[in-house]
């Protein structure tokens, strides 16, 4: 016949698995309620990736690993292309471009100062005088050679024997004969050898007292003789030998015009030098003087490239 349990039977069977219960659970951590695990948010970077639960709550060096993303959403983020198109915050605004970050990799020429600094002026290279097409400039003309001004420089073509015996040269001899002395003193004194490819810059005789002296003494005109041939008539040089002597012949002269000085010698002429017993025609003597490059010995302080020489011719 089965026993008939009372209340208070019951109560106690109920005290006892409390206790039972409290004494096998004695000892072990309380139990916690499981925390869902957040999601992390980023866009698709973020797919599948969550923060595990932490088991151990004393280790501190076991933490999840993640990949670098964006974990707020309203940061822009920066974009490593340059000139990139700014994202939509979906507003329809326009505003966006004022979000867009633009990066670019420092150019390693870059020569730009430190912060703080000043930069230093750069230094400019004077641009060099632009060169004369020629140092010398001839400037034909037709008139009388002689019916120049005072401290002219009158230029024509020598032989070295020291003879100013027809054309051009006998014309100089009647008008200038005291500079034909001169002349005729230095060939005397020098080889022909050693006399062509030279010039010779007689300056005039010291000016007179007023309405005396000489014809020759009133002009005041410098007398520049080229030596370009060693002799005239049939035994004068080859047209090419003549010509190569001219180039040296006038670089010659040009120095001596420059060691007088500035203000005592003006205008420079010149006969068709060459074309008349020395039978070279004037345009190869022309180009010869033309081509001829000054340098600053040639000329010195007081002449100014180019310089222009005035070539007359009676017809």
């Amino acid at each position: 016949m089965p026993t008939k349990r009372t209340a208070a039977s019951s109560g106690q069977d109920s005290t006892r698995r409390q206790f039972k219960q409290t004494k096998l659970n004695f000892g072990r951590p309380p139990s916690q309620p499981q925390q869902r695990p957040k999601q992390v948010q980023g866009g698709e970077d973020a797919v599948g990736l969550t923060a595990a639960p932490n088991e151990d709550q004393g280790d501190e060096t076991r933490k999840p690993q993640t990949k670098n993303v964006k974990t707020n959403p309203e940061e822009p983020e920066e974009s490593s292309v340059v000139g990139s198109t700014p994202a939509d915050d979906g507003n329809g605004d326009g505003d966006d471009a004022d979000l867009t970050t633009t990066t670019s990799a420092p150019s390693p020429t870059s020569t730009s100062p430190p912060a703080g600094q000043a930069a230093a002026p750069s230094k400019k290279t004077p641009r060099p005088k632009p060169k004369p097409s020629s140092s010398l400039r001839i400037i034909d003309k037709v008139g009388d050679l002689f019916d120049a001004p005072p401290r002219t420089v009158l230029i024509h073509a020598c032989n070295c024997t020291g003879s100013w015996g027809g054309g051009i040269a006998l014309a100089f001899k009647k008008s200038y004969p005291a500079a034909y002395e001169v002349y005729n003193a230095q060939c005397k004194q020098t080889t022909p050898d050693r006399l062509v490819g030279k010039a010779l810059l007689i300056p005039p005789p010291p000016p007179p007292p007023a309405a005396t002296g000489s014809r020759e003494a009133q002009k005041q005109h410098y007398i520049g003789c080229l030596f370009t041939s060693k002799r005239y008539g049939r035994a004068r040089d080859s047209p090419e030998e003549i010509l190569k002597a001219t180039g040296p012949a006038m670089r010659h002269l040009m120095r001596q015009i420059a060691a007088e000085g500035g203000g005592r010698v003006g205008e420079i002429r010149m006969c068709q030098i060459n074309s008349g017993l020395f039978d070279v025609p004037w345009p190869l003597s022309r180009k010869a003087i033309q081509s001829l490059e000054l340098r600053d010995e040639d000329v010195g302080e007081h002449l100014e490239l180019p310089v222009d020489i005035v070539a007359y011719s009676r017809d």
